[in-house]
């Protein structure tokens, strides 16, 4: 079988599936995240582009003049970097984008459009020049690297931010926010050397094929990988569901005399053996270590300590590093080293939590107690 036969089939595999998965999350409202329908609009703008590769390959065949409706379709390139950035901020910072901030960043969408409706009625032809055609693709892969640099630093920060205080969905979000910017990221820079090399002419039409066939086979996988994704891990697509704490454990089959043996447990362990100095220890870890079932023990830790198991680990961290920065040897040590060593790996995490709960920061902290020394 030919290679853009193989590709062809590929590109039309591809468009259904992320057509239908794009339809499916904007119509089905309930429950769904916010950050997803973001995504939606993405992976349909993703569509839109294989819809005009495959017109582009099939014109002749099917008797139409393809560069008319590629003009419009080939805008929707225009909203990749938009769209990928602010599905990155929605994840990180769980915040939705108003709607003047997003028809700010739909401008360069907005323009080419207006463009070619402009040409349309001044020249009453919708094929634009060639060479014009070719600095609107170069303006589009410029925007996307700007956006890409954009939404890496974002994942970046969102990385430092929940270095010491995460959750095993937190965790699950970045590694999914990752896998999504860095197969956008295989599939850009495959086609920015395949447009730079169809403009310059330094590689032969086979390794331009090859190129076509590489960009849209990561496109598959990425579409089945959302798909999978979609079935085994909802939890990164739905909204969890808020129901009063008194409800959460309704169905639980933990004893009150039980729940207070965990708790006297959890304290006892706790003090001695500080697990909580660990910096990365989760509720699954913890839990082993104390060979208590994960939902029991995030049972005992909500309902008798008021407190998700985050809050109760980072309560242990700033009693430590109180003790710490109150104590002769402490003295000795700065703050940095006091934060590392109870637990602690982002200095804007530990101060966050640090004035939280005592409503100073380390400094003044320690300054107090020397005075009260």
């Amino acid at each position: 079988m030919k290679i853009d036969t193989v590709t062809s089939i590929i590109a039309f595999i591809t468009l259904l599936q992320l057509t239908l998965f794009s339809v499916f999350i904007l119509t089905t409202r309930n429950r769904i995240r916010k950050s997803l329908q973001i995504l939606s609009v993405f992976l349909l703008s993703n569509a839109i582009f294989i819809l005009a590769f495959l017109l582009r390959e099939f014109a002749a065949d099917i008797g139409i003049n393809p560069r008319p409706l590629t003009t419009f379709l080939l805008d929707s390139g225009f909203l990749f970097g938009p769209t990928l950035y602010w599905y990155s901020v929605t994840m990180t910072r769980k915040v939705q984008p108003g709607r003047t901030i997003l028809f700010l960043h739909s401008i360069p969408f907005i323009l080419y459009l207006f463009f070619v409706l402009i040409h349309r009625g001044i020249t009453s032809s919708w094929i634009i020049p060639f060479s014009v055609f070719q600095y609107a693709l170069s303006a589009m892969h410029i925007q996307i690297l700007c956006y890409m640099v954009a939404s890496i630093k974002e994942i970046s920060n969102y990385q430092q931010k929940i270095a010491n205080a995460y959750s095993s969905l937190e965790k699950m979000n970045l590694n999914w926010l990752k896998l999504n910017v860095i197969a956008f990221l295989c599939m850009w820079l495959v086609d920015i050397i395949n447009f730079i090399s169809g403009k310059f002419e330094f590689i032969p039409d086979e390794a331009e094929l090859i190129m076509n066939l590489l960009s849209l086979l990561i496109n598959f996988l990425f579409a089945n990988l959302i798909i999978y994704k979609g079935l085994t891990t909802p939890e990164l697509f739905i909204e969890p569901m808020e129901s009063p704490a008194k409800n959460k454990y309704s169905g639980s089959l933990l004893l009150p005399e039980q729940s207070y043996q965990i708790a006297q447990k959890l304290k006892e362990f706790m003090d001695k053996e500080k697990p909580y100095l660990e910096p990365e220890i989760t509720l699954q870890e913890l839990s082993s270590k104390l060979d208590i079932q994960p939902r029991y023990l995030s049972q005992v830790i909500n309902e008798r300590l008021n407190k998700n198991f985050f809050e109760f680990i980072n309560y242990y961290r700033i009693e430590e590093a109180k003790s710490q920065l109150a104590s002769e040897e402490g003295i000795e040590k700065t703050v940095l080293e006091i934060l590392y060593e109870c637990g602690f790996n982002s200095k804007s995490v530990f101060n966050t939590f640090f004035k939280k709960a005592t409503g100073l920061t380390p400094s003044q902290y320690r300054k107090r107690c020397s005075i009260a020394s």
